[in-house]
């Protein structure tokens, strides 16, 4: 299907999203499998960034706010171009938080803005493009690329960075230290009044060994080099299979980096021990535990994985962990509330993102043509 004129659009009434039945621009292809339909939309890139941009940041958030998640949708929406993952489906992105959730909110005025005031700027590190992460809230820190294991050279851009006034001289890789910071609200830090900037929760396995030990094996099968099984919590002898590892017995930190983040979480079984490193690896294992978060504002909410993988966490004695936490999201790259925080600080878009993305450089794609294409279901 091609439409064709200014104002010409396909909608899918099959669909509905938040923002209700989703309307596109440019070709939409149809393709059935035996679950449903595959939908490719294909368009030009400024025009699909119009779609990301309410999608992924609230449009009342301030317009340079809003400029720096352009450039940042822009930068990633190139990568992912690059990378092509989904070429056997005809397209290079999907619709949702595997990449950057598109059309799910309808277009404003301020989010056009934002795409056209900044049309062709992507970021770069070394000479090249980058991928520009972003994520929720920060709890007063970014995290860096030691979080996800990359390599410094390409991701050296991605450095922690303190999200308040003034630095802080706390070192957050100390336990102690951490535990200290994490148990308390920083008022200095630009997101301090956000509900999100810290939270609590128990964690309880009790009853859940399967739903735990299936998840660490699915992880593992996603990221085998991030996960390891050992014999005995002395780690000195690795096995193929934690399926026989019986109960839970204890959780410790064994390496937290200077961002806050845990490098390496340890999980000690009956008849095993499991290594587990990258902060979404932790968040979903330790998910399998979670009660409900309850957060700042004295509200609670229901989550299957943890807000984040900045946190501290004790065995109460009872067979539960108490668990003390900051931000939402993986916390690597740009906080989005605080790029709006800084934007009430006199930032403007520029300023924000070499804020959050350390020695990189605003430049100019000059690809005007460049079409994305988005990968979608019904």
């Amino acid at each position: 299907l091609r439409v064709t004129g200014e104002d010409a659009r396909i909608r899918v009434n099959s669909l509905l999203r938040s923002g209700g039945h989703p309307v596109y621009e440019g070709t939409l292809e149809v393709w059935p499998t035996d679950g449903g339909f595959y939908l490719v939309n294909e368009l030009p890139l400024e025009t699909y960034l119009a779609c990301v941009v309410p999608s992924e940041m609230p449009e009342s958030y301030r317009l340079e706010a809003l400029k720096a998640q352009a450039v940042c949708a822009r930068s990633y929406a190139y990568i992912q171009m690059m990378h092509n993952k989904y070429e056997a489906y005809g397209a290079h992105v999907d619709d949702s938080v595997n990449f950057q959730v598109y059309n799910k909110q309808n277009q404003t005025p301020e989010t056009v803005a934002a795409v056209d005031e900044t049309k062709g700027q992507v970021l770069s590190y070394k000479g090249d493009i980058i991928e520009t992460y972003y994520y929720s809230t920060s709890y007063g820190h970014t995290g860096d690329y030691e979080a996800w294991n990359l390599d410094k050279d390409a991701y050296g851009y991605l450095q922690g960075v303190w999200v308040r006034s003034e630095e802080n001289s706390i070192d957050l890789s100390d336990e102690k230290s951490f535990l200290d910071y994490i148990s308390n609200v920083d008022s200095a830090c630009y997101e301090s009044d956000l509900k999100y900037f810290r939270w609590n929760t128990v964690l309880d396995f009790q009853g859940k060994d399967e739903t735990l030990l299936h998840t660490i094996a699915d992880r593992k099968e996603h990221q085998p080099e991030a996960i390891s099984y050992y014999k005995d919590a002395s780690k000195t002898e690795t096995t193929d299979s934690c399926s026989n590892f019986g109960s839970l017995q204890a959780i410790n930190v064994v390496k937290r980096n200077q961002s806050g983040v845990i490098l390496e979480l340890e999980l000690d079984f009956q008849n095993g021990a499991v290594s587990v490193q990258s902060e979404y690896n932790m968040r979903a294992i330790l998910g399998c535990g979670i009660t409900n978060i309850n957060l700042l504002d004295g509200s609670s909410v229901e989550m299957s994985i943890l807000p984040r993988a900045y946190i501290s966490i004790h065995a109460k004695g009872d067979g539960t962990y108490a668990v003390l936490g900051g931000g939402y999201g993986h916390g690597i790259g740009m906080s989005q509330n605080g790029a709006q925080k800084l934007c009430g600080q006199g930032f403007d878009y520029k300023r924000i993102l070499n804020y959050f993305y350390q020695d990189t450089e605003l430049t100019e794609l000059y690809q005007p043509q460049n079409t994305t294409k988005e990968e979608g279901g019904a």
